[in-house]
């Protein structure tokens, strides 16, 4: 049992001096204390998010490229980012949905389903990620529902050009340059010579040099944390932007 040392000084300095008796009476000074006190500590494991430490960690011209006036009648970052969440979950159905495994044959109906299927989800939990989805039952909700359709529609105009097995929604976990990770992989596309490609969607109006850069950061960690959960090596990585109406593949 440790017990202040009450013979030291009173003064304002008292709390960065002060000493301790160690239960053999031998003098402590706080730092003795508290590195004693630290040592027992477990060291933390809590894994960082790779989108967040991507996006802290990204480097590049800010400079916004292929901008799109898609996003034009919302108000506001956040609720941007909401209407990209639940055009992302109905992506997620369709894909859930295994129609992906044959080429061209997604409908407009599948998308009206999956989008329809989306926002019941998150109304039923009115909160996303800590977005709210409110404004969605506001006066433009009509022009909101069309974008988001529109963002699916897009998505699946992009990918639904060959056949393709795809697992969704996986969460891994692992490490990336000596760090602990953990988070959710969009998509594990498997190809028929073995090859693995770990997808990301992104709805982003624009893309700088940073975003791509930040998008390489999280891709390459997911990629790691999904050979360390599954035990399979990934051959590449690669980015869906429905927005600008592309998608990009590279090699790990």
């Amino acid at each position: 049992m440790l017990v202040p040392n009450t013979n030291h000084s009173r003064g304002k300095d008292k709390l960065a001096s002060l000493e301790f008796m160690s239960d053999d009476n031998k003098l402590m000074t706080q730092n003795d204390v508290v590195e004693m006190m630290v040592g027992r500590l477990p060291i933390s494991v809590t894994p960082k998010s790779p989108s967040k430490y991507a996006k802290l960690n990204a480097t590049g011209d800010t400079t916004k490229r292929e901008v799109s006036d898609i996003y034009d009648v919302i108000g506001g970052k956040l609720n941007k980012a909401a209407v990209g969440i639940i055009a992302h979950k109905a992506e997620e159905y369709l894909v859930e949905a295994g129609l992906f495994d044959k080429a061209n044959t997604i409908t407009d109906q599948h998308i009206m389903t999956a989008v329809d299927a989306s926002l019941k989800y998150h109304l039923e939990f009115r909160t996303l990620k800590g977005y709210t989805i409110d404004f969605m039952l506001g006066e433009n909700r009509v022009e909101y529902v069309k974008m988001i359709l529109h963002l699916v529609k897009q998505f699946v105009n992009i990918f639904n050009t060959v056949d393709r097995k795809l697992e969704t929604e996986l969460e891994v976990a692992g490490t990336w340059n000596d760090m602990k990770f953990a988070g959710t992989a969009d998509l594990i596309e498997h190809h028929d010579n073995g090859d693995i490609t770990i997808w990301d969607i992104k709805h982003y109006n624009g893309i700088s040099d940073k975003d791509l850069n930040m998008f390489d950061i999280q891709t390459d960690i997911y990629a790691k944390l999904y050979e360390d959960t599954t035990g399979n090596t990934v051959t590449h990585t690669g980015i869906i932007l429905p927005i600008q109406g592309r998608m990009e593949r590279k090699e790990t």
